[in-house]
């Protein structure tokens, strides 16, 4: 990483008691990214504390930490911030603002295909305390996002096989051990998302399990995921709306907690009305006979939980 050219102004400076030091720098990172930030240093007792700025990061230099907790890989992504920063003598960090992150695009390492990709993707309401290894977003809010869920022949499914990494990682540690009287100091990070708020998101799933294949474009989704957090017991709600192949309309609704090593899913999808030539193998699969025209709702229930899939499904023909 090359930062040129470096800038950095000192004022204030003192051995007095009680001064307080002022620290302006300003820079740029590998000649694209942007970095500024305006610090002020307490000589007493060791405290930074001030506001950064970070525009344009590229943030594929992460790829090695992915390595250690998923199987995907980084292609694209943009990093913006705006932090109130404090960082404490004894190695206490916290943060709070405004992340941004644009043009993101990973794939799974195994088919190097699309797995999450986004166009903008930007938290606000941000809060991160080392001490205490908890994390809070009021709002995320994303725009254009897109996933690529598949149910395999064995029913596993690529979202819970890539978020898990090909040799564990040891537990975080937080920068300060701090004990409670309940018990010893937290060891793994404490995740809470309010509100992500999803803005013509798409879903290209694929269902292997039956036999032949058979996928479905999922487009123009809206809604909500309310109450993500890491906690093992916590549920989320999701309440999407869309439309298959751009016409028939599509709902995904249901509970999930995605940020607990303990995955759990109880998603329901339906769609109303999707043209059958496009749905041919279902039909192929469950009747035994193919067919021309038609019009068919489907109402699909996944259950995942303790990485075991029970899937309920329900299907509709009508003007066959």
């Amino acid at each position: 990483m090359m930062l040129d050219p470096f800038r950095l102004r000192v004022t204030g400076f003192s051995t007095a008691q009680g001064t307080t030091i002022g620290i302006l720098t300003e820079t740029k990172i590998d000649k694209t990214a942007s970095f500024n930030a305006d610090l002020k240093y307490a000589m007493d007792d060791g405290r930074l504390e001030g506001t950064a700025q970070l525009a344009g990061f590229d943030m594929t230099v992460i790829q090695p930490y992915l390595d250690r907790y998923t199987r995907m890989d980084l292609l694209e992504g943009l990093l913006t911030a705006d932090l109130a920063l404090t960082l404490l003598a004894d190695g206490g960090f916290a943060a709070n603002g405004t992340i941004q992150v644009d043009k993101l695009r990973t794939v799974d390492k195994a088919g190097q295909e699309d797995f999450v990709k986004w166009a903008r993707l930007r938290a606000e309401g941000f809060s991160y305390d080392g001490r205490t290894a908890e994390l809070r977003i009021k709002r995320l809010a994303m725009r254009s996002p897109y996933a690529r869920v598949i149910i395999a022949k064995d029913e596993t499914i690529n979202v819970v096989e890539i978020m898990t990494p090909a040799n564990p990682a040891p537990a975080y540690q937080p920068t300060v051990q701090v004990a409670t009287e309940q018990g010893p100091p937290p060891q793994e990070t404490k995740i809470r998302i309010d509100t992500v708020a999803m803005e013509d998101a798409s879903l290209n799933f694929a269902d292997f399990w039956i036999q032949p294949n058979y996928r479905v474009s999922i487009e123009q989704l809206n809604g909500n995921i309310i109450g993500l957090s890491s906690e093992e017991t916590s549920r989320a709600t999701l309440d999407l709306k869309g439309k298959v192949d751009r016409y028939a309309p599509a709902t995904i609704s249901g509970t999930m907690n995605l940020l607990s090593a303990a995955l759990y899913t109880d998603i329901n999808l339906k769609f109303a009305g999707v043209d059958l030539t496009s749905v041919t193998p279902y039909s192929g699969r469950f009747a035994g006979y193919e067919i021309d025209k038609g019009k068919l709702s489907i109402d699909v229930t996944y259950h995942v939980e303790n990485r075991a899939l029970d899937a309920k499904q329900k299907f509709e023909i009508d003007q066959l």
